[in-house]
């Protein structure tokens, strides 16, 4: 066809061309709007869940780690009251119940509670104070799963509701010690009620619709009064309606076939809708220390835009989304190609950096040896110095003579006072002035223990300290890291520092003269002495 016949046909067909770019327009108009619905609903779904975290630790930190909790851990560790109810066997009768209430009225008020009581040894109620007309007094509570553990010392916080089912509340327990400021001996147990007002109001106001929700998956607090006490949906729905009613923490709610609805939305994910309209989830888990596991809040956000508006921003995001990725593709490599030689010059400067802080201890190790004469002290500094330089766990220090005797020890005791020349590692690196650089130490040989572990060693090294020829000493060390072997250069560095300096120490030493070498003359101390004279 020529290029006339080619222009004649578009002609003809302009309209139709015309149609065809609106259409197309519009179906990547659609495409972008739906990417950028789906940026939007992503980012507003991260929000969401910051937020639900948020309120989460918001809410533990009104409860277990709040102001009540505070103060019931210590009134159960330093009130004198407190802590001889928790001794008495009965309940409490006339001056000493008087003055057991008012401790505890001043307590509850002080954090907004309703009430508080006191569990003594054998679990039962022997002191209380009630703002209103409930008596718990000689109740058998030790099988409470809130007393049992404030009595392993874990202070917690239990929900459960009045048996009426009118009133819900949370019991904040803590232990109660046997003596003031002890934490030894645990004696009772005190618990603070609060009721669920101040936290429904504070979950009302925290998003469109707010749940708190047990590990047994029933709605304890709900922003919709509908919501209250539903559960969530899972199988066996009877028996868990039977075990519900058991455990007691509910009241009556569960008994006697009451309809207990389920919400679907509890069990989805982060999209979800609720009574027809689209809805954002997020969740977070609360730790009460529940023996049954965290509680959870669930925080649900209006998605926005109904479903043909969610589609239209759905397509529009596509296409921005299409634009934006090459210019973000480069700049990302670029990002990265940049931050690479940004933690290249980083990673040399701290190698650096390291290097001269060896250096540094190296120095500063042989400078606080320079100036010590007394040989324990000597020793003591050596090895505090070479434990900031590698993992040095025990050690010893044998001066050179025939037999070896003992000089100091490191993180261990009991080591043999004295070692003839040749016997064992100690004495055979004595005899042939040669380091031992051991990575698999012979069966039961040394058994390292520090404040976290114990083992046999993996590591051991022993080496001669040799000033001009003359055997100074031996030194021993054990590690539980076999990274003690790749230590040679700065061990090596350190031994010339450690031999002038202990050789002038057992210079200046009264019983330096009762050594001998091990040729049987005299020992490197006395020698020195001799070429000194």
């Amino acid at each position: 066809m020529s290029r006339r016949g080619a222009a004649d046909l578009l002609q003809s067909h302009r309209a139709w061309l015309r149609v065809g770019v609106v259409l197309a327009a519009l179906l990547v108009g659609l495409l972008a709007a739906a990417l950028a619905w789906e940026w939007e609903a992503r980012k507003a779904s991260a929000q969401l869940a910051v937020q639900t975290q948020r309120e989460a630790d918001a809410l533990q930190a009104r409860t277990l780690g709040g102001r009540a909790m505070g103060a019931v851990l210590i009134a159960g560790q330093l009130d004198v009251t407190v802590q001889e109810a928790a001794r008495a066997r009965e309940v409490l009768r006339g001056l000493a119940s008087e003055r057991l209430r008012e401790v505890l009225e001043t307590l509850a008020r002080g954090v907004e509670a309703d009430g508080a009581f006191v569990v003594n040894d054998e679990g039962r109620v022997v002191g209380q104070w009630d703002n209103g007309v409930r008596s718990l007094l000689g109740q058998d509570l030790r099988q409470q799963p809130y007393v049992q553990m404030a009595r392993e010392r874990v202070e917690n916080i239990y929900a459960a509701v009045s048996a009426s089912g009118a009133e819900r509340f949370i019991l904040l327990a803590a232990p109660i010690y046997a003596e003031q400021g002890n934490h030894g001996e645990v004696r009772g147990v005190l618990v603070l009620r609060l009721l669920m007002g101040q936290i429904d109001r504070a979950l009302a106001v925290s998003a469109d619709e707010a749940l708190l929700l047990s590990p047994q998956g029933v709605v304890y607090s709900a922003s919709r009064a509908d919501w209250l006490f539903a559960l969530t949906p899972a199988g066996q729905r009877q028996e868990r309606l039977q075990t519900l009613a058991k455990s007691g923490q509910y009241g009556r709610l569960f008994e006697g076939g009451r309809e207990v609805p389920e919400l679907g939305f509890l069990a989805q994910g982060e999209r979800v809708w609720v009574d027809g309209r689209p809805m954002l989830r997020g969740q977070a888990p609360v730790q009460w220390n529940d023996v049954d596991g965290d509680w959870q809040v669930l925080l649900l956000r209006s998605a926005g835009l109904p479903w043909p508006a969610m589609l239209a921003a759905d397509v529009l995001g596509a296409a921005l989304t299409a634009l934006l990725l090459a210019a973000l593709w480069r700049a990302a490599a670029h990002e990265l190609a940049r931050r690479g030689v940004v933690e290249e010059q980083a990673a040399t400067a701290a190698r650096m950096a390291e290097q001269a802080e060896w250096q540094t201890r190296v120095a500063a190790l042989g400078a606080s040896l320079q100036l010590t004469r007394d040989v324990p002290t000597l020793a003591q500094r050596f090895f505090d110095g070479l434990a900031t330089l590698m993992p040095v766990h025990q050690a010893t220090l044998y001066a050179g003579g025939t037999p070896l005797r003992l000089l100091a020890e490191y993180g261990a005791s009991g080591a043999p006072q004295s070692i003839e020349m040749g016997s064992g590692l100690v004495g055979a690196c004595a005899r042939d002035r040669t380091p031992l650089w051991l990575d698999t130490p012979p069966e039961g040989f040394w058994r390292v223990r520090t404040g976290l572990a114990e083992g046999s060693a993996q590591a051991l090294v022993l080496l001669p300290v040799l000033r001009s020829d003359t055997l100074v000493a031996v030194l021993e060390l054990a590690s539980l890291q076999q990274a003690l072997l790749a230590q040679r250069a700065t061990l090596e560095a350190l031994l010339p520092v450690l031999a002038l300096n202990l050789e002038a120490a057992l210079n200046q030493t009264p019983h330096a003269t009762d050594l001998q070498s091990p040729q049987g003359g005299p020992d490197a101390a006395q020698a020195h002495r001799a070429r000194g004279r």
